[in-house]
């Protein structure tokens, strides 16, 4: 017989804990949540409501509108699927192991595609099935070979949820754009993938409550110590994944994944001297606005869109362009100029422009 899987404890007294709030009212814990991260809330608000407080209009909608837009991306992944090979990763996958009745509020669809061949199919379908009002492009990994594509479109209150979005990734791992490599698989167990997930985060930005709860919520169904260490070696993550339960550990106070942490201790020591050895041989500067010094060196270049081709069918893979000022990208959805930084000169924007309009149709 299968274990019957653990339902992950998930209160109003872990928010006090976790957001140093003991001794604040359910409105100003509710403030906090909000100052912590824009999202935390609808987790918090379907926490109050399941515990049996009662919840006006605005914290009501607030739910529904979270609930509406996890369907959205579900319906979307579902039309991307029949047309590209794809994955979902992080967000979703994560929400879906919370107890039922609990809202884990989802920000974007984060998909994983094996090639660029399925990123422009799966891509093509989404602007079919949603009115996108922006596509975000960015090259990285060794040569630029990696591609992330982005998109946005309305959601049903833009002013307080932000925009829905959708993420396509040829590498699911991109690294830190240095001694860490782009990922360009996953472990096929869902676990694992978001565990990797969530430490890849560590290389933008700090681990915060959000993490931690996820963290608490996977150690419900935890496979074996040997299992994930094992199926995370070799994607070079250890260190994260390692200060990630830490983090989660520290702040929880119940000792969650004590043995996967323990167990990582000698690996993530082994990664962080590796990468100490790399350094040396790697002079990358990440201000660096030379495009092709950037390709060399591993660092991400951003597309600046010239002009959209939703229905374009002469391409099926992204052909770069050379010009007087630097690169175009001609891809089946667009074309843009490839750069190194935020800002576009006015003189570059115009002579891609003027290349544009000697190549014609693509």
């Amino acid at each position: 017989m299968k274990p019957t899987p653990v339902t992950p404890s998930i209160s109003t007294d872990l928010f006090r804990s976790l957001l140093d709030a003991e001794y604040l009212s359910p409105a100003m814990l509710v403030y906090a949540a909000r100052k912590d991260h824009r999202r935390l809330p609808t987790l918090l608000l379907s926490v109050m409501e399941q515990e049996g407080a009662e919840l006006g209009t605005g914290a009501r909608d607030e739910l529904r509108r979270a609930h509406e837009r996890d369907r959205d991306y579900q319906d979307l992944y579902r039309a991307i699927a029949e047309d590209a090979e794809c994955r979902v990763l992080k967000g979703p996958r994560l929400a879906e192991r919370y107890p039922a009745g609990l809202r884990r509020a989802v920000g974007d669809l984060d998909l994983v595609v094996p090639d660029e061949k399925a990123l422009w199919s799966g891509l093509r379908r989404a602007l079919r099935e949603r009115e996108v009002s922006r596509i975000l492009l960015a090259l990285h990994g060794e040569e630029g070979r990696e591609l992330t594509v982005e998109i946005h479109w309305p959601s049903e209150d833009d002013l307080l949820d932000g925009d829905a979005s959708a993420e396509f990734n040829t590498a699911p791992l991109p690294g830190n754009f240095g001694t860490v490599r782009p990922r360009t698989s996953l472990p096929d167990d869902d676990w694992v993938a978001s565990l990797l997930g969530l430490a890849e985060e560590r290389f933008q930005r700090s681990f915060e409550v959000r993490d931690i709860l996820d963290v608490h919520v996977l150690a419900a169904s935890a496979p074996p110590v040997d299992t994930v260490v094992e199926a995370i070696r070799g994607y070079g993550r250890e260190p994260e994944v390692l200060e990630l339960l830490t983090r989660a550990n520290d702040s929880l106070g119940t000792g969650t994944l004590t043995d996967l942490a323990e167990a990582l201790v000698e690996p993530a020591e082994a990664e962080e001297a590796r990468r100490a050895s790399a350094a040396h041989g790697i002079a990358t500067d990440p201000d660096e606005t030379d495009v092709d010094r950037r390709f060399k060196a591993g660092l991400p270049v951003q597309g600046f869109m010239l002009r959209r081709a939703d229905d374009r069918r002469t391409l099926t893979e992204a052909r770069r362009h050379a010009f007087s000022r630097g690169w175009l990208l001609l891809t089946p959805v667009g074309d843009y100029l490839l750069c190194g930084g935020p800002v576009v000169a006015q003189d570059d924007y115009e002579a891609a422009l003027r290349e544009l309009e000697c190549l014609g149709e693509i």
